[in-house]
């Protein structure tokens, strides 16, 4: 061992300008590997702030119940035609009461709920499509940072106020404090003021989405009572998986990652 450390230590000494620089490129080669390996790192964890940060991890989504049928007695044939409904029948109740055992679980940033539905939002002979969204007041940037992203205006969303996207705002002309027209698929209309215009940076968000207040959007797809999905956000989106029973078990909804 002795006489390989003295060779070793020889070879070293010999020439100092060799030895040098394979140290300096041992020295460049592990530099640009912990520099290349943070860079991925960061970058993987920047992407998942931007895909998933807005998104909620666990949902609650009330389904559509099919309607029931009576069935004819036997040797009979009845031929049925079920017209298709644009109302919004599918509607969570009495999810407030688990609101609080929701919240408790660690783990849990926060919970949005929610009435979600399609419709149309006119200013004078201009008409576009826009996914209506209907959020609790206060609780506006629980999911997505909507106050992050406001660029003009305000995310609270009060009585009679919209808050829509910049493209969309850019192509119907709106600026803030005027008055708008939406109207729900179930025909119900309202005019609102646009209050806030946000900046998402992706065309459908900023396209095709008005968010408005829970109340408003009971009034648009006529649903006094309940709401149609329930979103909730994780300190750790990894943990959605692991969640998602505990919040099924706990509520008895039908919880999804």
């Amino acid at each position: 061992m002795l006489y390989a450390l003295k060779i070793a230590i020889r070879y070293v000494t010999a020439s100092k300008a060799q030895t040098a620089l394979l140290v300096f490129g041992v020295a460049i080669g592990v530099f640009i590997f912990i520099f290349m390996s943070a860079l991925i790192g960061g970058l993987a964890e920047f992407i998942m702030a931007r895909t998933a940060g807005d998104m909620a991890h666990v949902t609650i989504q009330a389904e559509a119940v099919e309607p029931a049928m009576l069935l004819p007695p036997d040797g009979r044939t009845v031929l049925l035609v079920q017209e298709p409904t644009t109302e919004a029948t599918a509607i969570l109740k009495d999810t407030a009461a688990f609101i609080p055992l929701i919240e408790a679980l660690s783990g849990v940033i926060g919970t949005s709920q929610q009435i979600n539905g399609s419709g149309f939002l006119a200013r004078g002979a201009q008409v576009t499509q826009v996914s209506i969204n209907g959020l609790e007041q206060g609780r506006e940037s629980v999911i997505a940072n909507l106050a992050g992203y406001v660029t003009e205006g305000t995310a609270t969303l009060g009585a009679g106020g919209v808050l829509v996207g910049k493209t969309l705002a850019e192509d119907m002309n709106l600026r803030i404090g005027q008055t708008v027209r939406l109207q729900s698929t179930v025909g119900i209309e309202a005019f609102q003021t646009i209050t806030g215009i946000y900046e998402m940076g992706s065309g459908g968000p900023d396209r095709r989405q008005a968010y408005v207040s829970l109340p408003t959007a009971r009034t648009l797809f006529k649903m006094p009572q309940g709401i149609t999905r329930l979103e909730i956000k994780l300190a750790d989106l990894y943990a959605a998986d692991t969640l998602a029973p505990r919040i099924r078990a706990l509520t008895g909804l039908d919880a999804k990652s």
